[in-house]
């Protein structure tokens, strides 16, 4: 759910700053309105050979009114990174947590060599304190 997304918005804005090119995949509902720019696609298909990094998201159907899906597995079934997915690709594959398993990506990709979401955290919270420490003195 890119556009309900603190972690989409801060990579849109953040990481073209370091020569990324972000692209959004995600079902119309959860596109952005306004892509100001980036590219948005409805299926991962579209451009899975051209990425390096794949940053899943956990969808937040928490923060919607609207039943978008007839279940979890409905949307799983097109939106679940999987090992079908990435095939034999060099791909990264990323998520910040905490995963839907089986809905964001799948247990087997979860145990996949490419798949980072491990490190990712930990690097997270190592950054966390870092700048907690260099404020705070």
């Amino acid at each position: 759910d890119v556009k309900s997304s603190r972690v989409a918005g801060s990579n849109r804005r953040l990481l073209p700053r370091f020569g990324m090119e972000v692209v959004f995949v995600a079902p119309d509902c959860f596109k952005y309105d306004d892509a100001d720019g980036f590219k948005q696609y409805t299926h991962i298909s579209e451009i899975i050979d051209e990425v390096d990094v794949i940053m899943s998201l956990r969808t937040q159907l928490e923060r919607h009114n609207e039943v978008y899906f007839e279940s979890l597995n409905e949307y799983a079934k097109d939106y679940c990174i999987t090992e079908e997915t990435l095939g034999d690709r060099d791909i990264l594959l990323l998520h910040p947590g905490p995963v839907n398993r089986n809905v964001d990506i799948s247990d087997s990709m979860l145990k996949d060599p490419r798949c980072k979401v491990l490190q990712q955290v930990s690097n997270g919270v190592a950054v966390r304190m870092a700048i907690l420490k260099k404020l705070l003195g």
